[in-house]
């Protein structure tokens, strides 16, 4: 995690550093991504770095948090509107997630390389935490009561599971479909996910009636 002496920086100069470890990571993924290089793009002393963060790992870790917070910023706002139904929920979730992902063309590259980090022994432990982290979020909301009489089974933790697993492959199909290169996008400054609003709910649209009424 970040040390006190990170979160007394200037707001500016925190999202600077974040952007530069992020584009990093997104670029290079772990195991190749490299402290020096960071810390030369700051200016830094190599030693005022480790007073921000004690190791690469630690790193890895508060982006992956602090990603994903930022990208679930609206989940609250959205499950406590009264009259919405649990499928227009994840609709609704999954399309402010893709949006984020346009507008913060960096952050989801490096969420892009980390769901496919989970082989990497050296980091395997804290992606399964933030998978972990995700579905006990979904489940929770899946056991809200007006969500739960919605659904055919019981079984929330199945559910939420699925649910997740719908995201990656979401984003995987994305990838695939529109002939995207992450890595190559985010190097020349381009939109990670070049795709009309329009696009976003067709695909969106067909995914969560496929969760809902099965292929």
């Amino acid at each position: 995690m970040a040390l006190k002496t990170f979160q007394n920086l200037k707001p500016e100069r925190r999202e600077e550093i974040l952007m530069t470890c992020y584009r990093e990571f997104a670029l290079k993924g772990y195991q190749s991504a490299s402290l020096s290089e960071i810390i030369k793009q700051l200016g830094l002393a190599k030693g005022s770095f480790y007073r921000y963060f004690t190791n690469k790992k630690e790193l890895y870790a508060y982006l992956i948090q602090h990603a994903s917070e930022r990208r679930l910023s609206k989940i609250d706002q959205l499950i406590a509107q009264p009259d919405i139904d649990f499928f227009e929920v994840i609709r609704q979730n999954f399309f402010d997630k893709l949006k984020f992902d346009i507008e913060n063309p960096v952050i989801a590259g490096f969420l892009y390389q980390v769901m496919h980090e989970r082989e990497n022994h050296e980091v395997a432990d804290v992606i399964k935490t933030l998978y972990q982290s995700v579905i006990g979020i979904t489940r929770s909301i899946i056991e809200m009561e007006k969500f739960s009489q919605q659904l055919k089974t019981s079984d929330a933790e199945l559910v939420a599971f699925q649910v997740f697993h719908m995201q990656l492959w979401l984003y995987d199909y994305v990838a695939y479909k529109y002939r995207i290169d992450f890595q190559a996008n985010i190097k020349n400054g381009k939109p990670v996910l070049n795709l009309s609003e329009a696009d976003l709910h067709r695909i969106i649209d067909v995914s969560v009636a496929m969760l809902k009424n099965g292929i």
